[in-house]
């Protein structure tokens, strides 16, 4: 039996067996105590330790810090018997056999379709991870916005295979429970109306469906679906019958209907299993997979599905003959990793879409130094094999990663988490996020100085913070890193593309075009370099083209990952082309908005001379304060509206002809954007 008990969802809270509370004196005692029981009894370095909680101060007063920590918590745990943290060597890990913790149970029930299994993972998550623990620490800010998320997602995940199982008063608690955790999709908000409507609550069914159309509006600017529209008339018209066959947990589903398959053999490369045993190694199993679909995608006769379309089907038990539905994809690509040690495993099977049937499937054991030579290997035998139903490819085209040093490929992997953070949300921007990942990659190139990737997202940390901060001087310095990245492989469609925009934000417009056709004709799959074509088509005067090149890369991308980035783009090319209302649309449908989309939309309603929406939007876009109920991350900034009008002025600048940017500023100035 475990000696002690540690609650982490929703707050924190340290048992005995008895019941009587242990008090764990200091946030930062109580975080470090966390650290640990989140890692499950893995022994983590002191090391790890140090920078988690104390990134902010020097090595010797950081480790001394650590010191202090574990003897007021032995102190404070004193009772504990056995005592639940274990020494050994440079390393600190939870005895597992002493301590219980509810991450772990969750994470156990969370995974499995069993209802039972399921109601207990639903009771256990109480909240985010450590709510309210606020400490103020770099490092532990980004470990911790990390596995909020991974958890919160994990909830919504076992809510929606519950809800599914459920009927009368159950399915109503665990509706309004989804929709609490997930309330911006369409799909939750109908599961409350059926659950309502079975019961006989019509009316309830009814509020439902009107406070989701609210929502939609306010939100989004579109109404709801013919399938939720559907839904509302039976039941206001008194047609709705209850489903009356035996409700089993549904396998995942997406709404959209199911994709042709390409006229070239199309591959779906699903996010390989992280089995290492420690959560914060997901980002190099993620980083293996999003090699593979890269190199896959240069050859030219496979028909590749984007990284982020694949990545949906993360942590969802969806047939594969499915996922091929989902995705137009005839073949699907899955797999594993496991690092232990100085060894890691990689597995990988080819399976063909349509029938569920495996192909081909291998693992590989190797050194840790030979991680390469297996991704090598893994992409080209797949490759190959799908290849081979259609026509010959020369398999040795296919390019592995441009550094063989495991330590800087870590330091770029880890770079590309952090830059991922920085937006914490739509009016705060992390600029100790970037910072710290502009540390990794620079500490990556100092390994290996001819890592072209190292360069690409380093060059792609400056434009970051002239995106959103306006920084002039930041568009000279990207480029120089896309430019030493794109002479280092030329190849790479990803630095080609780099180098292009930055290209373009220097307004070498011709440069800018023939280096992103370049990137394009290297890799057709790549639909970031299809976007990117798309920007400057727009930025150049041809919106039509712009808007063609647009839909097509959603097209290759269909689950709209890059649903933010995407939308935004077409809308550019929609408002040129005088299509404002299709433009209001895209623009609306970005889900949460980046502040400079209030200015798009504001730009759109005072073309359609609908004034009072104009100007709204014009005062979101200027707000200088967030609502008091907001936390600031640690490390955050507000985007105040000298910066925002700064940002916007660099931004719009860059079209090539003044009409371009005066069809921009005037509308904007119209609805009150003193541009």
């Amino acid at each position: 039996m475990a000696s002690l008990d540690l609650k982490l969802l929703g707050g924190f809270v340290a048992c005995l067996p008895s019941g009587q509370v242990v008090q764990i004196s200091g946030k930062k005692n109580q975080a470090l105590l966390s650290y640990l029981a989140v890692h499950r009894g893995k022994p983590v370095t002191r090391e790890k330790l140090v920078g988690a909680l104390w990134s902010d101060r020097a090595d010797g007063h950081a480790r001394n810090s650590l010191r202090q920590a574990l003897v007021a918590l032995r102190r404070d745990l004193a009772e504990v018997d056995p005592s639940p943290i274990l020494s050994e060597g440079g390393s600190l890990a939870i005895d597992p056999e002493a301590v219980s913790v509810d991450v772990s149970a969750f994470e156990r029930l969370a995974a499995t379709t069993e209802a039972d299994d399921l109601r207990r993972a639903a009771e256990i998550y109480a909240g985010d991870l450590l709510d309210g623990i606020a400490v103020h620490d770099r490092g532990f800010e980004e470990w911790l916005a990390t596995e909020r998320n991974r958890l919160r997602q994990l909830a919504i995940t076992a809510v929606r295979r519950l809800v599914g199982s459920l009927s009368g008063s159950e399915a109503i608690e665990m509706g309004n429970r989804l929709i609490a955790l997930d309330p911006l999709r369409e799909a939750s908000h109908r599961s409350l109306m059926h659950a309502y409507a079975a019961q006989g609550q019509g009316d309830q069914a009814m509020k439902q469906y009107q406070t989701w159309r609210m929502l939609l509006r306010q939100e989004l600017q579109v109404e709801p679906s013919k399938e939720t529209e559907d839904l509302h008339r039976e039941i206001s018209e008194g047609r709705y019958r209850p489903q009356t066959s035996e409700r089993k947990l549904p396998a995942p589903r997406v709404d959209q209907p199911a994709l042709p398959l390409r006229d070239r053999p199309s591959i779906a490369v699903l996010p390989f299993v992280n089995l290492s045993g420690d959560p914060e190694q997901r980002y190099f199993s993620d980083g293996v997979t999003e090699d593979i679909i890269t190199e896959l995608s240069r050859f030219h006769s496979l028909s590749v599905i984007a990284r982020n379309s694949s990545f949906q089907f993360r942590d969802r038990p969806v047939d594969v003959r499915h996922i091929g539905r989902e995705l137009g994809a005839q073949y699907v690509v899955e797999g594993s990793i496991r690092r232990a040690g100085e060894r890691v495993r990689v597995t990988a099977q080819l399976v063909d879409a349509s029938t569920g049937n495996h192909i081909w499937a291998e693992h590989y054991d190797r050194d840790q130094q030979d991680i390469f030579a297996v991704q090598d290997e893994v992409t080209r035998m797949i490759a190959a094999t799908a290849a081979s139903r259609v026509e010959c490819v020369d398999v040795s085209t296919a390019k592995g990663s441009s550094t063989k040093s495991p330590a800087a490929y870590d330091h770029v992997l880890r770079a590309r988490g952090m830059r991922r953070l920085a937006y914490f949300d739509t009016s705060y921007f992390i600029q100790g996020a970037v910072e710290s990942a502009r540390e990794m990659l620079q500490t990556a190139i100092e390994i290996d100085p001819n890592y072209a990737r190292a360069h690409v997202e380093l060059a792609w940390t400056y434009v970051d913070e002239w995106f959103t901060l306006g920084k002039d001087e930041n568009p000279s310095k990207a480029f120089r890193c896309a430019q030493t990245a794109a002479q280092l492989d030329p190849s790479d469609s990803n630095a080609q593309r780099t180098l292009g925009m930055t290209l373009l934000w220097l307004r070498k417009y011709d440069e800018a075009g023939s280096q992103l056709e370049k990137a394009v004709s290297i890799n057709p799959n790549d639909v970031m370099a299809a976007q990117n074509l798309a920007v400057y088509l727009d930025f150049i005067g041809r919106p039509s083209d712009a808007k063609v090149t647009m839909q097509n890369a959603m097209r290759l991308d269909p689950h709209y990952y890059y649903a933010g980035i995407f939308r935004e783009t077409l809308g550019y090319a929609l408002y040129n082309l005088g299509q404002y209302s299709e433009a209001l649309v895209e623009f609306g449908s970005l889900n949460p908005k980046p502040y400079w989309v209030h200015a798009y939309l504001a730009a759109c309603c005072a073309q359609l001379d609908r004034m009072e929406e104009a100007r709204a939007q014009a005062a979101a876009f200027l707000e200088d304060s967030l609502p008091t109920s907001s936390k600031p991350p640690v490390g955050g900034i507000i985007i105040d509206r000298d910066a925002r009008l700064h940002a916007i002025r660099a931004y719009m600048g860059t079209y090539k002809h003044k009409a371009g940017s005066d069809r921009w500023f005037s509308a904007m100035r119209k609805a009150g954007i003193p541009v």
